[in-house]
């Protein structure tokens, strides 16, 4: 879990990737962890997922509300990867997100469509 919230950590506070992660781990998720502050904030968080791993990714952004939409297939993540943005600076599931910004990206059912046909 990575934090992209743009926010410096506090001394003495916890991170949103900290917060997240004890929350997951409460849930069951046994694997969770906070792995700090990303270099650059990102407007919406996403969830990543490597190959073999789209049932997990699923279920962890069922578990923060993150909209299906927001969860991607990745060769560059063995796994699941949370990556917290700007859209979940507070509470344990994302707000209702509205316009996410510049994002961009292809879902996991687009990627296997497109990989399907050749494309």
């Amino acid at each position: 879990m990575l934090d992209a919230t743009g926010g410096a950590d506090d001394a003495g506070t916890e991170s949103r990737d900290q917060a997240l992660a004890a929350h997951l781990l409460s849930e069951g998720f046994a694997l969770a962890s906070a792995a700090g502050q990303t270099a650059e904030p990102s407007p919406a968080t996403q969830i990543f997922h490597g190959p073999g791993y789209l049932e997990m990714a699923e279920q962890v952004a069922a578990a923060l509300g993150v909209p299906p939409v927001q969860v991607m297939a990745s060769n560059l993540v063995a796994g699941v990867s949370v990556q917290v943005g700007q859209d979940f600076t507070t509470g344990t599931t994302v707000p209702d997100a509205g316009d996410l910004g510049g994002l961009t990206g292809q879902t996991a059912a687009q990627v296997t469509c497109q990989t399907a046909f050749g494309n």
